[in-house]
């Protein structure tokens, strides 16, 4: 009897467990396991984007820059190497000279060329004191420039410029009469230029100085006006009327100079105007016009011939 009741209870026992099992379980798993979650999401509606690939700019190739105030003198007694159009190779300057004449004169033979093979030969002729500087005028526009000076027949000098062309594949060759300054190493810079010496007829052959530069165009004058070197002074034969210079720079007013008294030039554009001081040290101006013809030459102050206003000295 007592087996009977226990089989009955093992059976009420197992039918309890069944009926606390929640539906879709296996009784058997794990009960640490999480079940799998089954359901489906639904479909979005938003179309999905294909990406697009943006196009990859070229970069910006950086421009050839030179050397801001950059001057050296050159040896003109050897090859000279600088990288002349900043292409990263050195490109070559040589001077050859012959033996001096019995008057100490020397004909030279100069020779530049680049890496890349723009070649440029010059021949000044006989001529003594010959100078050179390698300078960069414009350090936006990739060359520098070669400066040439030299003396020939009766102390006249004369100044060659060596420019690269734009397709950097030859030299363009330029030339003036006025003298580059020694000093031009340390008063040569790239926006005012480097310092010359010319000359001028006005109240008197004198030496006047300025700044200039090189273009494409050739020399480019910087100065509004040339400074005289040197002091001199002119007594006037006649009474003379000219104008004050204010302290602005604009012309003020009109003077008449009496007869004995002294001017020194001061400063000219070597074409329209002089400036000269006065006794009592202010500024006069006085107008300029050059006459040059076949049958004329003069030079007239304010109207005047100039040889008429004072002893003017003229060189021979």
């Amino acid at each position: 009897m007592k087996r009977i009741f226990s089989i009955i209870l093992a059976l009420v026992l197992v039918l309890s467990l069944v009926g606390c099992v929640k539906p879709g379980v296996d009784p058997t798993s794990d009960p640490t396991e999480t079940p799998a979650d089954n359901t489906t999401e639904e479909p979005t509606e938003e179309p999905t984007e294909e990406p697009t690939e943006e196009p990859t700019e070229e970069p910006t190739p950086e421009p050839v820059v030179g050397i801001p105030d950059f001057c050296v003198e050159l040896d003109t007694k050897s090859s000279n190497k600088y990288d002349i159009d900043f292409d990263g190779v050195d490109d070559q300057i040589d001077f050859v000279w012959a033996a001096a004449n019995e008057y100490g004169d020397k004909n030279y033979e100069i020779t530049v060329k680049t890496a890349a093979g723009a070649k440029h030969i010059l021949e000044p002729g006989l001529c003594y004191d010959l100078y050179a500087w390698l300078v960069d005028c414009d350090p936006t526009d990739g060359r520098m420039e070669l400066l040439i000076s030299y003396v020939f027949d009766s102390d006249d000098w004369c100044t060659f410029a060596l420019r690269l062309n734009d397709e950097k594949t030859g030299f363009r060759s330029f030339t003036n009469n006025y003298e580059i300054d020694s000093e031009i190493v340390s008063r040569f810079t790239s926006e005012g230029g480097f310092p010359v010496i010319g000359s001028t007829d006005i109240l008197g052959t004198s030496s006047i100085s300025g700044f200039m530069t090189v273009t494409a165009d050739g020399f480019v004058d910087l100065s509004d006006e040339y400074l005289y070197l040197g002091d001199s002074e002119l007594k006037l034969k006649k009474e003379f009327t000219l104008n004050l210079v204010n302290d602005d720079g604009s012309v003020g007013e009109e003077i008449t100079l009496k007869k004995g008294d002294k001017i020194s030039p001061y400063s000219t554009d070597n074409s329209s105007f002089v400036k000269v001081l006065l006794p009592d040290g202010s500024l006069g101006i006085i107008s300029v016009e050059l006459v040059n013809t076949d049958t004329e030459w003069g030079i007239y102050l304010n109207g005047v011939l100039q040889d008429l206003i004072a002893n003017i000295p003229y060189a021979d």
